[in-house]
C-alpha cells in the first residue's frame, strides 16, 4: 500500500470525524460572534503644528511666517504623541465621560484604574507615514466612542497650549524678578552713568516682556484637525464572516493535524 493511497483510505474512513471536528469548531466561533455585543470605531486625525510658530518674533517680523511651515516635522509629531498618550490627556478625558460607570467597575476594587486601562485597550493611536496622528476608539455606543476620540484630539489641544502659557508666564515671571532686583540696585547707587545704565536695561527688559504678554495673549496652533470623528452606523466588531473563516481554516487544520497523527500511528 503506497503511502498517497494510504493517505486518501485514511480521509475517506475518518471523513464524517474530519467534517464534524472542523464544523463544530466553526460552530463555536459562529455563536461566540453572534453573543459578543457590536463594538462601534470612531476614527480622527490631526496634524502637528510646527514648534517655531511658538517663537514670539512671529507677531512682530513680516517675514517669520513665510519662513516656516505651518506644519510641524517629526520632532513635533512625537511631541504630540508623547502629549496624548499621556495619564494628563488620557485619564482626564475617561473621568470626564465617567467610563468607571459605562464599564460598570464603579463598585469593584481599584475602578477608577481597571476603566483606565480598559479605556486605553479600547482605543488606539498611531503616527503614520504621513505625518499624522489617527485616533481610533472603539465602544458599544456608537455616539460615545466619536465624543471620545474627539476630546482626545481637544484635551491633547488643551495640555499643548497650557505648556505654551506655562513658558511664558515663567519667562515674564523671571523679567519681572529682574525688573525689580535692578530697580533695588539703582536706588543703591549715586552714579548717575551706573543708574543710566540701569534704567536701560530696564527699559529692554520692559519692551521684552511686553513681546512675551503679547505672544502669550496670541497662541498659535497646536494641531490642526484633518478629520473629526463621526458616530459609525454599522458595527466594526465582533466581525463574524473573519472569525468563522479564520476558524474554519483552524478546525480543518486540527483535523488533518488529527489525521496525520493517526497516520503516523497506522503506518508504524
Amino acid at each position: 500500500m503506497t503511502v498517497p493511497s494510504s493517505v486518501f483510505q485514511l480521509i475517506s474512513q475518518y471523513r464524517n470525524k474530519l467534517l464534524i471536528m472542523t464544523c463544530a469548531v466553526t460552530a463555536v466561533a459562529l455563536v461566540v460572534s453572534l453573543l459578543l455585543p457590536n463594538e462601534y470605531l470612531s476614527q480622527a486625525s490631526i496634524l502637528p503644528a510646527n514648534s517655531k510658530m511658538m517663537d514670539k518674533q512671529r507677531l512682530f517680523s513680516d517675514n517669520i511666517q513665510e519662513l516656516y511651515s505651518a506644519y510641524g516635522n517629526a520632532e513635533d509629531l512625537d511631541r504630540l504623541y508623547a502629549t496624548m498618550r499621556s495619564n494628563e490627556v488620557l485619564n482626564v478625558v475617561a473621568d470626564s465621560f465617567k467610563l468607571i460607570q459605562h464599564y460598570q467597575l464603579t463598585n469593584t476594587n481599584n475602578g477608577r484604574i481597571k476603566s483606565y486601562k480598559k479605556f486605553r485597550k479600547n482605543l488606539e493611536l498611531e503616527k503614520t507615514e504621513y505625518g499624522e496622528i489617527r485616533i481610533r476608539v472603539w465602544d458599544k455606543d456608537s455616539v460615545l466612542s466619536a465624543q471620545l476620540a474627539n476630546a482626545i484630539v481637544a484635551r491633547t489641544r488643551d495640555v499643548s497650549d497650557k505648556m505654551f502659557t506655562a513658558f511664558y508666564e515663567q519667562s515674564i515671571s523671571r523679567m519681572q524678578r529682574e525688573i525689580i532686583a535692578k530697580s533695588g540696585m539703582m536706588a543703591s547707587v549715586n552714579d548717575s552713568v551706573q543708574k543710566n545704565e540701569l534704567s536701560r536695561e530696564m527699559a529692554i527688559i520692559r519692551n521684552r516682556m511686553t513681546e512675551y504678554k503679547v505672544a502669550q495673549l496670541n497662541p498659535p496652533p497646536s494641531v490642526f484637525i484633518l478629520e473629526k470623528a463621526e458616530p459609525s452606523p454599522i458595527a466594526d466588531k465582533p466581525r463574524v464572516l473573519l472569525n468563522v473563516m479564520v476558524s474554519f481554516i483552524l478546525g480543518a487544520f486540527c483535523s488533518m493535524l488529527w489525521l496525520a497523527i493517526s497516520y503516523a500511528r497506522n503506518w508504524s
